[in-house]
């Protein structure tokens, strides 16, 4: 995952067409920016909806078709 320039490792733990949740080892603010980067997949950017500790909700900022089409063309 993205933010800025900085590289970050974190856990999915749920992903759908709107968004994930993901463990990370570092705060991040409400409506921060980030580039999700799945591995076999490809980018999607998002926005931090929420967080709770080191977990952070992420909405994603395309449409739900543009997931579908990342994950069936693949």
């Amino acid at each position: 995952m993205a933010i800025g320039d900085s590289e970050v490792q974190c856990t999915i733990h749920d992903i759908s067409s709107g968004g994930a949740l993901l463990d990370i080892g570092r705060a991040f603010k409400t409506d921060d920016r980030i580039m999700l980067r799945v591995a076999g997949l490809g980018e999607v950017p998002g926005r931090v909806a929420w967080r709770d500790g080191n977990l952070v909700g992420v909405a994603f900022l395309v449409g739900a078709s543009y997931i579908t089409r990342m994950i069936v063309t693949r």
